[in-house]
């Protein structure tokens, strides 16, 4: 930890603001995911494999929904979203830029494709048994 003395005070507050932002976003697309996990594995074990291939995809929907409104937003809006939490010029202007950045990420990690490899581990999985 000691290569965090080089970065200036302000990168504290940067980092940490966006990733009290980005949290918000983060949170939805897991409670959505632990949401979804219950309704799958009861379905699952009823043998109700269109159902769970509905509900598989509502949540896939749902959270690409969330994280392109989110990343939408943050693109569109940062000074107002960082203003949230600072009233300092300085920060608000550095962070806008910030935000924007970094907010392109939103999409990679919670992209279906990510969640499309893991259905078909799970299809594989299922045509053994």
């Amino acid at each position: 930890m000691r290569f965090l003395r080089f970065i200036l005070p302000a990168m504290y507050l940067y980092l940490g603001l966006i990733l009290k932002l980005q949290t918000f976003l983060y949170l939805t697309g897991n409670g959505v995911v632990q949401g979804m996990r219950p309704l799958i594995g009861y379905n699952y074990g009823a043998g109700e494999s269109k159902r769970v291939r509905e509900i598989f995809r509502s949540a896939l929907v749902l959270i690409a929904g969330v994280m392109v409104i989110g990343t939408i937003l943050c693109m569109a809006v940062p000074q107002t979203l960082i203003g949230l939490f600072t009233s300092n010029p300085e920060t608000i202007q550095f962070g806008k830029e910030a935000l924007r950045l970094i907010s392109i990420d939103l999409l990679r990690h919670r992209s279906p494709s990510r969640y499309q490899v893991r259905w078909k581990d799970w299809e594989r999985e299922k045509n053994r048994w």
